[in-house]
């Protein structure tokens, strides 16, 4: 930060998480504008420019366009005084595609914690693990096995893959 409060584009990059490169390109695309510029060139923004930047960052992350980020602005900053049914419909479709991505994320985590489970699960040499489906990814929960009877459990994975009853 300069000694006016403005920001240089280092403090903007550190602040944003972006790239030199994307914040050049926002700039080309009238999408972010420095305030003004030191005598030697270097861009300068004011800190209105980082909620804005992300917003950017943030809609290009669901894959909004660059040519459809000024008008998403506009809208959401409350500069616009028209009707858009278009851009309605089209952050109806970004909703829609990011609930589909949350689920897709929701499942991931899960899989990736049943996997957590099963790499550092420390069970004995002759018990066989549960998933019996012999597929590594695999998104059931682990079920523990059933100690009493070494080698078995009590059930399949309930992957549909299992073949039911788990044995040795």
């Amino acid at each position: 930060m300069n000694a006016e409060g403005l920001l240089t584009i280092g403090d903007v990059i550190k602040r944003t998480g972006l790239t030199r490169k994307a914040l050049r390109l926002y700039e080309q695309a009238d999408l972010v504008v420095p305030v003004t510029r030191t005598a030697a060139g270097y861009r300068l923004y004011d800190a209105a420019a980082l909620p804005r930047l992300d917003l950017i960052r943030r809609a290009r992350a669901l894959d909004v366009s660059i040519s459809d980020l000024g008008e998403l602005l506009d809208i959401a900053e409350g500069c616009s005084e028209h009707d858009h049914p278009a851009l309605s419909e089209f952050v109806a479709d970004k909703l829609r595609d990011t609930d589909r991505r949350i689920t897709e994320l929701q499942a991931l985590r899960q899989l990736l914690s049943n996997i957590q489970v099963r790499a550092v699960r420390e069970a004995p040499m002759d018990v066989k693990p549960v998933h019996q489906c012999g597929s590594p990814l695999c998104t059931c929960p682990v079920e523990e096995p059933d100690l009493s009877a070494p080698g078995t459990a009590t059930s399949g994975c309930g992957c549909g893959g299992c073949a039911g009853p788990a044995t040795g």
